[in-house]
C-alpha cells in the first residue's frame, strides 16, 4: 500500500516537473496546515481521512521495524536509560507520526473538487497562512 502510494506521488511529481509546475505542486501539495484544515472540514468524506491515518500508521510501523536494531543495541548498552528513551520516543512517534503523515497525504487522497474548493476558500479568507481564523463577534462592544 505504501509502495503504491509512493509510486503514485512520484509519478504525479514527475508529471508536474515535466509540465513545468514542480515548485507549484510541492508548495501546494505538502502543506501540513492545509492538510489539518482538510481533516477538520466536514465536506471531506470519512474514507480519505481513514486512509490517510492508515498510511500514517503504516509509516510508523515501517519506521519501528527499521529502528529495531538500534533500539536493541541501546537496550543492551544502556539498560535502564535506553529502555526509557525507547518508550518515550515510541510514544511520541505513535501519537504524532500518523497525524503528520495524514496531514501531508490527505490533499492527495481527498476528492479533487473538494480540495480545490477548500483551497480557494482558504486563499480568500486567510492571508497569513493560519489554520484557524478567528471570526469577529457581531455585537461586540469596544
Amino acid at each position: 500500500m505504501i509502495r503504491q502510494f509512493a509510486t503514485f506521488v512520484g509519478r504525479h511529481l514527475l508529471r508536474q516537473a515535466v509540465a513545468g509546475g514542480a515548485a507549484k505542486t510541492l508548495g501546494r501539495g505538502l502543506d501540513p496546515k492545509f492538510g489539518l484544515k482538510l481533516l477538520r472540514d466536514k465536506r471531506v468524506p470519512l474514507q480519505p481521512k481513514i486512509a490517510a491515518f492508515a498510511l500514517g500508521l503504516g509509516a510508523v510501523f515501517v519506521l519501528e521495524i527499521l529502528e529495531l536494531p538500534l533500539q536493541m543495541a541501546l537496550m543492551f548498552l544502556l539498560p535502564i536509560v535506553g529502555l526509557a528513551a525507547d518508550f518515550a520516543l515510541d510514544g511520541i512517534e505513535i501519537l504524532a507520526g500518523p497525524l503528520l503523515v495524514a496531514t501531508l497525504t490527505l490533499p492527495f487522497l481527498a476528492p479533487r473538487d473538494i480540495v480545490e474548493q477548500i483551497r480557494a476558500e482558504a486563499e480568500q479568507t486567510d492571508s497569513q497562512g493560519r489554520v484557524y481564523v478567528a471570526t469577529p463577534i457581531p455585537n461586540a462592544t469596544k
